[in-house]
């Protein structure tokens, strides 16, 4: 319902936003709608339309008669996408932000091809007209129908969109590394949603997300455990004269409810993420900080003293947070003698046993104001933070831009550093430059931006088939992260004195990358990578052309820290949201000898 809303929000705002800046692309099943400024973009949406629908429509021998309405903007400079099923008035928006390489959305031919083909889904699932002649004028009369008695459970629209999507393009949230590690991570502690939660959009870490990444696998068991043609046969039964919601179609193909299912479903799969962790070395690793919750984008300061790192509580509330990074003695202290005075009230008790680590003393924060966010911190120096926030152009549909703000920490001042700039993740090189990934109406870049002037200018060409990401400036080197069409992510390091790039070497059969990071003395450069359904980090070292792995499947892996004073850090996520870890001394390293000889994406499951 809360997308529902959102949806009908968004396209009331079009209707009455629309104007002469806006034009259309009329093809013979869609009409595109856009601003002008988006018309390279509307027009590769338009051909990408006709495609898959004419994909869909032999993979499902279903389709829509009618002409949908498409809408291209970009009104919250994010990655998204939603569909209205109607069945008299189908409409679709495109948001044209690409995604970033660390989201579960990143395993995909490319950024269009992925939004059409799963809202175009959904439209075709959903909006199919009831073969019951009164149910269908209640739908010809008014869209509200639709939205308000949809039957299907959003489990099962958006896990089926998202099956779709995988199967058809080899690729998507079925196929993804990443989501495979992470769903794995939940089986292994057995926290995997019940059937009840599956649907949920909050109640936990990560619960909006499950609905398509737990939602896919459940409907792929049912395919493979019973055939196609039963879950297909579903859809057909809900659109019949006699009236039934999902339950009652999916158990009168399959004799059993679909909650019954699930839970063995979740048998099966937990069974299959304990098999392989019995398998698995330990990882010589110790808990540095029990976080809470959705933390993200850890930065280390220049002194290696404070860890800033961005939280974001269940009631959506976003800080920035300055932690010291030594031991907390007091914290220690304090544990300490609550157990002594235990003891001695009563000799015979038991103390609580040692905490695994101490929380870190917390410096100062920072609140986000009005939800404008904070995004990616970085260090300036050792007291003031430069980092991203939306901030809102006054035009017809109030858009939001990222932009860089600073923050001393120690007199609390913040300043805007650039003004509707839409740069997402950067780099500091000196003071006051720096290099950034930049995207505008669809067009993703990397930039050198002067803070100081505030002067942009073009380090790459705008382009909507390339994508760029997590730029790290080091020694008058730049690496970052690049994707095309049908390529995977992968990782140039480019000399910024010779304009010439290098590719670093990927493992072979690797799927997913991201969070790649300069070692401290720009000799080597961490990142995460994944294969086979587990995620690494990966430590390459340019002078000896040497690949080295540093871990083997046993934690879902983000942000790897290497420092001087602390080893190397790292997020490690669980059921419950990440927490930082200390990698051991000893941890085994394994040197790769196999690596990928393409940039071109493989196809196959990830598992």
């Amino acid at each position: 319902m809360k997308k529902s809303l959102l949806s009908l929000m968004v396209a009331a705002s079009f209707a009455t936003a629309a104007n002469d800046n806006w034009q259309t692309i009329e093809t013979e099943n869609f009409k595109v709608h856009f601003p002008k400024a988006y018309q390279s973009w509307a027009t590769s949406a338009a051909n990408e339309l006709e495609i898959v629908r004419e994909k869909v429509k032999e993979q499902q021998n279903r389709v829509l008669d009618k002409q949908v309405d498409v809408i291209v903007f970009d009104p919250y400079n994010q990655s998204n996408g939603f569909a209205i099923p109607s069945s008299v008035d189908p409409m679709m928006a495109f948001f044209a932000t690409p995604p970033q390489s660390d989201t579960v959305i990143s395993n995909s031919s490319g950024w269009q091809q992925l939004l059409v083909l799963h809202e175009y889904v959904h439209l075709v699932h959903l909006a199919q007209p009831t073969r019951s002649e009164w149910r269908q004028k209640l739908r010809n009369f008014s869209s509200l129908y639709d939205l308000t008695h949809n039957p299907t459970p959003r489990w099962a629209a958006e896990g089926y969109a998202t099956l779709l999507e995988s199967q058809m393009t080899g690729r998507g949230r079925l196929h993804d590394n990443y989501v495979e590690s992470l769903i794995m991570q939940f089986a292994k502690e057995g926290n995997l949603p019940s059937y009840s939660q599956l649907s949920e959009e909050d109640g936990g870490y990560m619960a909006g997300s499950m609905a398509y990444l737990v939602g896919v696998r459940y409907l792929q068991w049912l395919e493979e455990n019973y055939s196609k043609e039963q879950l297909d046969a579903v859809w057909t039964r809900m659109q019949a004269v006699k009236k039934r919601d999902f339950e009652s179609a999916f158990e009168g193909v399959f004799l059993e409810k679909p909650s019954k299912l699930y839970r063995r479903f979740v048998a099966e799969y937990t069974h299959k993420a304990l098999s392989k962790e019995a398998t698995q070395t330990p990882l010589d690793t110790k808990e540095w900080f029990d976080l809470d919750y959705i933390q993200t984008a850890p930065s280390i300061s220049p002194d290696e003293d404070k860890l800033a790192i961005v939280s974001k509580d269940k009631k959506g509330n976003t800080k920035l947070t300055i932690y010291a990074t030594e031991e907390n003695a007091d914290a220690i202290d304090e544990f300490e003698e609550a157990q002594k005075e235990l003891l001695e009230d009563d000799a015979k008790d038991i103390a609580n046993s040692r905490p695994t680590s101490f929380k870190k003393e917390s410096k100062k924060t920072l609140n986000s104001i009005n939800r404008k966010g904070i995004l990616n911190p970085l260090w300036q120096d050792n007291t003031t933070l430069i980092y991203g926030a939306f901030s809102t152009a006054n035009n017809e549909m109030n858009t939001l831009h990222q932009d860089l703000f600073s923050w001393n920490s120690d007199t609390g001042e913040t300043k805007q550093l650039t003004e509707f700039a839409n740069v997402r993740r950067f780099s500091l090189a000196e003071t006051n430059i720096v290099y950034a990934e930049r995207v505008k109406q669809g067009y993703s870049q990397l930039v050198k931006i002067d803070l100081t002037t505030g002067q942009i200018s073009d380090l790459t060409a705008p382009s909507i088939d390339t994508v760029y990401d997590f730029p790290q400036f080091k020694n008058g080197k730049l690496a970052y992260l690049k994707t095309e069409l049908n390529q995977n992510w992968s990782l140039w390091v480019k000399d910024l004195a010779t304009s010439k790039d290098i590719n670093v070497p990927m493992p072979k059969g690797y799927q997913f990358l991201s969070y790649p990071k300069w070692g401290p003395e720009g000799n080597n450069i961490y990142f995460v990578a994944g294969v086979n359904g587990e995620t690494n980090i990966y430590r390459y070292t340019f002078s000896s052309d040497t690949l080295e792995q540093l871990s083997a499947g046993q934690q879902v892996m983000q942000y790897p820290m290497p420092t001087k004073q602390h080893g190397l850090l790292y997020l490690a996520v669980n059921s419950e949201g990440p927490d930082i870890y200390q990698l051991g001394e000893n941890a085994t390293v394994t040197q790769v000898s196999e690596r990928a000889k393409t940039l071109h994406a493989t196809t196959e499951k990830a598992e």
